[in-house]
This record gives structure tokens, C-alpha cells and sequence, in this order.
């Protein structure tokens, strides 16, 4: 049934992977978290909302305005980026999944500079 479908996909995953496997994906999602929130902290413009507890990093424009995570999301979609954004609190979610590297984290920094630049 649907609700059996995901635990039953995790179980399979395990089997594949075994628990070192599993705990390998797990840790390098949080070295790039941290290395993604250690280069938000050294990039000016922008910050991270709260330390990280799991692979997700909330960001937003130090320049707080009514619509100012809306216009980096919009520019962020134009380099190819999607992030969750919450219009509410003004920033932007990164969930950092086992297919992220730290290429695409250096990218993104760049990609998220330039946009600072331009937007203010």
C-alpha cells in the first residue's frame, strides 16, 4: 500500500548500501552543509539564518526588504538554482542531498555573490 511504500524504499536502500554505506552519504551531506554554511558567513550580503542542525541551511539578504528573498530567488532560478523560499521570515532554504558536491557549493556562492552585487 502507499503507506508502507516509503518504508519499504528505505529498507531496500539499506539492504543496498548496508549502515557504513548509509552513515557515508550522511556525513558527507553534513560536511557540505557546513562548508556551504562557513562560506555564507565569509560572503557579504548575505547570512545564514540558524545554525544547522541537519543538512538543511536557511539564507537570506543581510538588506532586509518586503520582497528581497523573492528577488534573489527569481535571479538564483535564472542560474538554474531552486530553493524553497518563505516569503514569511524572508529567506530561502538549501537542502544539501547526497548529490550536491562542494563544486556545486563553490558555484552556488559565486552564483549568489554576483546576484548580491547586482540586486543592491
Amino acid at each position: 500500500t502507499r503507506p508502507g511504500a516509503s518504508a519499504i524504499s528505505f529498507w531496500a536502500l539499506m539492504e543496498h548500501l548496508g549502515f557504513n554505506g548509509f552513515l557515508e552519504i550522511v556525513k558527507r551531506c553534513w560536511e557540505n552543509t557546513i562548508l556551504l554554511r562557513d562560506l555564507v558567513e565569509d560572503t557579504k550580503g548575505i547570512r545564514f539564518v540558524k545554525e544547522p542542525t541537519m543538512n538543511i541551511l536557511g539564507i537570506q539578504p543581510e538588506k532586509q526588504t518586503d520582497n528581497s528573498i523573492c528577488k534573489l530567488d527569481n535571479e538564483l532560478r535564472k542560474k538554474g538554482w531552486a530553493m524553497g523560499i518563505f516569503r514569511n521570515w524572508n529567506f530561502a532554504r538549501a537542502v544539501i542531498m547526497p548529490h550536491i558536491t562542494q563544486k556545486h557549493i563553490y558555484q552556488f556562492i559565486e552564483d549568489i555573490k554576483e546576484i548580491i552585487h547586482s540586486i543592491y
